[in-house]
């Protein structure tokens, strides 16, 4: 989650990624250490325990929404 301290605190509502195992499948389609995900295949996650009871429940391709700075998008793992 975004904590206080951070500067999107306060401001969105999402799950920081704090890390990025290298040569994955998340880190090859560019997600990145420090992005913001808004959400999963169009629903909006705000806590980790949202966002992994979200991807266990998907199989096959999973579009997580990101923020990363002043620009949103999406990347298409599967």
């Amino acid at each position: 989650n975004i904590v206080r301290g951070m500067p999107m605190y306060g401001r969105v509502e999402g799950v920081i990624v704090v890390g990025v195992e290298p040569r994955s499948a998340a880190w090859q389609h560019g997600l990145r250490r420090g992005d913001i995900i808004l959400g999963v295949n169009r629903k909006k996650t705000r806590t980790i325990k949202e966002l992994t009871g979200m991807l266990r429940s998907i199989e096959g391709q999973v579009g997580l929404y990101i923020l990363r700075g002043d620009s949103t998008f999406v990347i298409v793992v599967r």
